[in-house]
């Protein structure tokens, strides 16, 4: 190899290791300028989460828990009544006459549980102000119980504010178990369409708690 071969390749190898640092040095400003641009994104985003508000999509139930109680708080249904209060530990409402299940039905939700002396229903079937108080508060997915006596009565005024509920002659607690209970349910189709069905409880508890542990775990 010449001379000139020698002294040109050393040229072309000094140009090539200069060019080299400088793609270096450019991709390692470039590195950094990149980084810096991403902690401002992040920032950005950080201030942004933290002034926007949370909005749920779905809200949950406000977790009120509150028990309405309907009737005399005697017999089967008052010992019942006694042990719900501490199991759900919410606020009681009692309520004795029609006139007073309008002020009972505001502040309710799903959290929400209205147990019935059976007796109370008694000649009340059908009164205005008993369907119009189930068409309130069935929407809601509220727990309606009626506990000992003719319970049956239960589905026989809700049919009132609720036609389908059952068929004619088809009372779901037609003989009178001493806890029956009904429960608007929400619920998802396989193509996201929401619709309402009936879930209902029947049941013969040997005791007050027993009644108290199928409501807790019914829904």
């Amino acid at each position: 190899m010449s001379l000139w071969t020698l002294s040109s390749a050393s040229i072309f190898w000094a140009q090539g290791r200069d060019t080299t640092k400088k793609m270096r040095a450019a991709a390692a400003t470039f590195a950094v300028v990149g980084v810096v641009v991403v902690l401002s994104l992040l920032a950005l985003v950080g201030l942004l989460g933290e002034h926007e508000p949370s909005v749920p999509r779905n809200p949950a139930a406000s977790g009120s828990e509150t028990v309405v109680f309907v009737g005399s708080q005697s017999g089967f249904a008052g010992e019942t009544l006694a042990l719900l209060k501490s199991h759900f530990g919410g606020p009681t409402v009692s309520v004795t006459q029609l006139a007073d299940l309008p002020a009972a039905a505001k502040g309710l939700d799903r959290s929400s549980i209205v147990v019935f002396n059976s007796d109370w229903l008694t000649g009340k079937v059908g009164a205005v102000a008993l369907t119009d108080f189930f068409k309130t508060i069935l929407p809601l997915q509220v727990k309606i119980v009626a506990l000992g006596g003719p319970t049956s009565l239960l589905f026989d005024a809700l049919k009132q504010a609720r036609d389908g509920i059952f068929a004619e002659g088809r009372n779901p607690a037609y003989d009178n178990p001493p806890l029956a209970g009904y429960m608007l349910k929400q619920a998802t189709s396989w193509d996201g369409t929401a619709y309402y069905g009936d879930s209902i409880l029947v049941g013969f508890p040997e005791s007050a708690q027993s009644a108290v542990d199928s409501i807790s775990n019914w829904g």
